[in-house]
């Protein structure tokens, strides 16, 4: 019974996963082909914002996605304690980007590519770290 259960998760987590990292990675693309032509089209033409740093938003955004599915799975996996201590984390790190960052616009873009990227690993290990003894179980 576990076996199947095991398989059912896993071939769940590898689709979830490639959904997001397909939505991450197109997200990035898209703003590196089209992103400030989207803000001028959106916001009008006195909004210019150059290539790099509508990628630079767009990483951010990409971050975030894959951190809050994170969330989302070390949540239904219990692992609540994880999931604080994970944005804690991002939060700090994000705090520490701000000040390093020099300029309003890397300290307007930086902390949130940070701050998700460290919270998107936090979690990851954690919801790999309790979905690896259910997998283990199930192959013996």
């Amino acid at each position: 019974a576990h076996a199947g259960r095991s398989a059912s998760l896993r071939r769940t987590l590898s689709v979830l996963g490639g959904l997001v990292l397909t939505a991450a990675v197109g997200t990035v693309l898209t703003a590196w082909l089209a992103g400030p032509e989207a803000v001028r089209l959106v916001f009008g033409p006195s909004y210019d914002l150059s290539r790099a740093v509508t990628v630079v938003v767009a990483g951010g955004v990409a971050a975030y996605l894959l951190g809050s599915v994170g969330n989302d799975l070390a949540v239904a996996l219990g692992r609540h304690t994880a999931v604080a201590g994970a944005w804690v984390a991002g939060v700090a790190a994000a705090a520490a980007a701000y000040a390093l960052s020099p300029g309003l616009v890397a300290r307007a873009t930086v902390p949130m590519i940070v701050g998700s990227t460290v919270a998107a690993l936090v979690l990851t290990a954690r919801v790999v770290s309790a979905v690896r003894p259910v997998l283990r179980e199930a192959r013996r």
